[in-house]
């Protein structure tokens, strides 16, 4: 593999390619990231998303859930940082674009809940250059209002969501809940540990609500 990047993927940018031979292969290889950074250069037009979206839509349908190819955690990863460093001012709507288009592909909810949690709380950084961009408030705050959205989304799914007579499902759905009420309580301490601004002042109150939006869906 190392010697198909070096001599082709490289020098010809044949970054799908890459993907496509990773998802094969069953490997899990340190090069994914280096390949999911370059296949986000080249989609981004400079103007929009749009071309960012399709292609990333594209290639989570084709990959997603391989580990291989379609790696979670990195692609967020890569696609929110490039994302804060790219398009300033962000509109709600470029703010979510990730997750919704992570939604499309078909990622569940919890499984984007576990990753933005990583992201937030800085665990197991893929080099020292991402550990100092999540440390940045911006940034973080900007992963925290992702994560508002994803853990709004989940209440309304199981508020929905029909009572299930399976024990084991019950029951992780149940972990589910108290799992968002813990990390919530979490986020509103992180947030009062920080100055005090309009945006941190938001953000307590929304995790707030969603707290006693969770206990609604509890006593269900």
């Amino acid at each position: 593999i190392q010697e198909l990047y070096s001599q082709y993927v490289l020098q010809l940018a044949l970054y799908e390619s890459a993907l496509a031979i990773y998802h094969c292969s069953g490997v899990h290889h340190e090069l994914v990231s280096t390949i999911w950074q370059g296949i986000i250069e080249d989609a981004f037009d400079g103007n929009s998303i749009q071309t960012l979206y399709t292609k990333v839509l594209l290639i989570g349908k084709e990959y997603y859930p391989s580990e291989f190819a379609f790696p979670l955690g990195i692609v967020i990863d890569q696609l929110e940082m490039f994302t804060l460093t790219h398009c300033s001012n962000l509109s709600d709507k470029i703010q979510l674009w990730v997750l919704g288009t992570l939604i499309e592909v078909g990622v569940p909810l919890q499984d984007l809940f576990n990753e933005y949690c990583k992201l937030i709380e800085n665990q197991q950084p893929t080099s020292p250059l991402q550990k100092d961009f999540w440390s940045e408030q911006n940034n973080q705050l900007h992963l925290i209002t992702v994560l508002s959205s994803i853990i709004s989304l989940s209440c309304s799914q199981l508020d929905h969501s029909t009572t299930n007579d399976n024990i084991y499902l019950s029951h992780k759905q149940r972990s589910y809940e108290m799992r968002m009420f813990e990390v919530c309580e979490n986020v509103i301490n992180l947030l009062q540990s920080k100055t005090e601004d309009k945006r941190t002042s938001s953000l307590i109150e929304s995790f707030e609500k969603l707290k006693e939006k969770i206990i609604e869906t509890k006593s269900q």
